[in-house]
Order: structure tokens, then C-alpha cells, then sequence
């Protein structure tokens, strides 16, 4: 234990961070809704590929984030 009284295995984080880590972790739930809606409306396949991958990275990123 450290003068905080925590683990190592625990963290200490300010209210502050810990609200604007949900407000952006929302946005990024934001942005893979407007992603999974543009997917279907893109002309090129190499369009779709890309944001196909970034779209499987942010969903495990937001799986994990839970």
C-alpha cells in the first residue's frame, strides 16, 4: 500500500478525468454510429475497407473500455 492507501494494481484518478474520459469515450461511441451509417454509402470499396478496419478497432477499443 502507498500513503493513499491503494494496490499497485489500483489507480487514483480526479473526478474531473474520469468525467472527461466518459464524455469522450460517448463521442467515440458517436463516431462509430455515424461510421456503421456511412459503411452502406460509400462508392469505393477501399473507402468501406478502411473504415470496415477502423470501425473493428474501435469497437474492440469501446468492448474493453466497458
Amino acid at each position: 500500500m502507498h500513503e493513499l492507501g491503494v494496490t499497485e494494481q489500483e489507480l487514483v484518478a480526479s473526478r474531473r478525468d474520469v468525467d472527461r474520459l466518459r464524455d469522450q469515450l460517448f463521442e467515440f461511441s458517436l463516431a462509430v454510429e455515424d461510421i456503421e451509417r456511412d459503411l452502406g454509402r460509400r462508392p469505393s470499396p477501399a473507402a468501406d475497407e478502411a473504415l470496415a478496419e477502423l470501425l473493428a478497432v474501435v469497437r474492440a477499443y469501446l468492448s474493453v473500455s466497458e
